[in-house]
């Protein structure tokens, strides 16, 4: 669990790794509605999700008493994680263009760093080469969490990264469009 008092963000490690609920201290409620990948990462066209938790509850509502997990097999899968001090992304002097000058850089926090290592069975023989970290960044006083995916190969031919989606929450209705639910989630696929 990552939580500063203001938010929190529930992880599961066993049977893989997951986001398993993100809670608003504000309005002491879950802003998750369900279980989706921690990222896609496209590569030569290959779709990947990134974390391979698979619940058996419909996409609809978390309903947490009830819900098991299997694991998704052609998913990258969690390996280890690691956690430390958030270190500033760029160089700043509090003070400077009229910031305050009692600002903390880097600020106060907490940054998890998930590695994630590819199926079994890969779409490609070059995208077992592939390791992807996931980090996640949470700040003391504030309800903000920053996250970023790296993507690291270690291969010696060429892998192409079409794209990367960092981020696949599903949320409650007042913390998502209006119109969410002309969105399928990205494991929804019509055979059409």
């Amino acid at each position: 669990v990552l939580s500063n008092g203001l938010i929190s963000r529930s992880f599961l490690l066993s049977p893989d790794f997951g986001t398993v609920d993100f809670y608003s201290f504000e309005t002491d409620a879950s802003i998750l509605r369900a279980v989706s990948p921690e990222a896609v990462v496209t590569l030569d066209g290959e779709d990947y999700n990134v974390g391979g938790l698979l619940p058996s509850v419909q996409p609809d509502y978390l309903n947490r008493t009830n819900v098991t997990y299997q694991v998704d097999p052609t998913a990258f899968h969690y390996a280890s994680h690691t956690a430390s001090q958030p270190v500033a992304p760029f160089l700043w002097e509090p003070g400077l263009r009229h910031s305050p000058s009692d600002s903390q850089w880097p600020p106060q926090g907490l940054t998890l760093q998930v590695k994630f290592i590819p199926p079994a069975v890969v779409k490609r023989p070059e995208h077992a080469n592939l390791t992807v970290v996931v980090s996640y960044e949470m700040y003391v006083g504030i309800p903000l969490m920053s996250k970023w995916v790296s993507v690291f190969y270690s291969g010696i031919s060429y892998v192409r990264i079409d794209s990367c989606t960092v981020e696949l929450l599903a949320t409650q209705k007042p913390y998502a469009p209006f119109a969410f639910d002309a969105y399928p989630f990205p494991w929804e696929h019509d055979s059409d």
